[in-house]
């Protein structure tokens, strides 16, 4: 590292004490910068059209990457999900011997167990698990999610629930295998609870770290993950976006400012063309009383 660069001004041109020397380094924004180019250079596209991770997640954002603008990405959110890699890849190794397959790819189609055929969705789940169960030879998927220590409170206390976005990405993989349940192993990266949270919940018995909840294939996603794909088609050749949704995701978003802006235009064009078409409306209604009273006159 040049470390005329890490110090910056603070490091002088003439030959000083260095016990007397107080430099003030600047070392995190060339780590920032650095995670963010290692991941950049690492990007990977998708087989398809559409990725089973983000097809549950905001359309407009979709096609703001489809039209061509690029996801700005800081450290920060890159750390995120390299640290959800990192778990994913433990964890797994971990849970080996246990699974039957892990990490295939997977594609929907109509036809429930079918993956032959690459459609314009797909993606990899992380594991399958096999035994008998119930009096009966049973395959379920699992599949690990990490989340902030917030999150994972309101999961194990019931007052969290499990997201859309990974209710349309399960179902991708359950359709495709033609299973239908899953096991959702949620990791908290904070690994512990927060004190305020163990003070208002002294008798709580959970662990801290891993959650498990069961989610079985609804065939009702399956039909609306179809609809999905037909919508941002639609829009993909009409040229068109579809109607802004405040969620969680936007406060991220590296789109939300020019999101935001064509929402709020869109609602100055909404309240003009409302206003011209009652305009309209009563020059009609103007013009149908003159006509009726000349009528009338004759």
């Amino acid at each position: 590292m040049d470390l005329n660069k890490l110090f910056g001004e603070d490091n002088p041109n003439e030959k000083k004490e260095w016990k007397e020397w107080k430099p003030r380094p600047k070392l995190v924004p060339i780590l920032e910068a650095e995670i963010v180019k290692y991941n950049e250079a690492r990007k990977q596209s998708s087989p398809t059209l559409f990725r089973a991770s983000e097809i549950g997640g905001c359309d407009k954002k979709f096609l703001y990457k489809f039209n061509g603008l690029t996801e700005e990405i800081d450290a920060k959110g890159y750390l995120t999900m390299n640290v959800g890699t990192a778990w994913h890849e433990l964890l797994q190794t971990y849970l080996a011997e246990h699974f039957v397959s892990l990490e295939e790819r997977l594609y929907f189609n109509d036809k429930a167990g079918d993956s032959s055929v690459c459609a314009d969705l797909s993606g990899s789940y992380d594991g399958e698990l096999t035994g008998k169960i119930v009096g009966q030879e049973k395959n379920i998927l699992l599949e690990i999610k990490t989340t902030g220590v917030s999150n994972f409170q309101r999961l194990i206390t019931g007052k969290g629930q499990l997201s859309n976005k990974y209710k349309f990405q399960n179902t991708v993989y359950l359709h495709a295998k033609g299973l239908d349940m899953t096991i959702f192993l949620m990791v908290n990266r904070n690994i512990a609870l927060t004190d305020e949270f163990m003070e208002l919940n002294p008798d709580l018995d959970v662990n801290p770290t891993f959650h498990e909840i069961i989610y079985r294939k609804d065939d009702a996603m399956v039909e609306k993950l179809r609809q999905k794909i037909t919508d941002r088609k639609l829009h993909m050749k009409l040229g068109t976006s579809p109607k802004r949704e405040k969620v969680t995701e936007c406060s991220y978003c590296s789109f939300e400012a020019q999101c935001k802006a064509e929402h709020e235009q869109n609602k100055i064009l909404a309240r003009e063309a409302k206003k011209s078409e009652t305009e309209n409306k009563k020059e009609q209604e103007k013009l149908a009383k003159a006509e009726a009273k000349k009528n009338k006159n004759k």
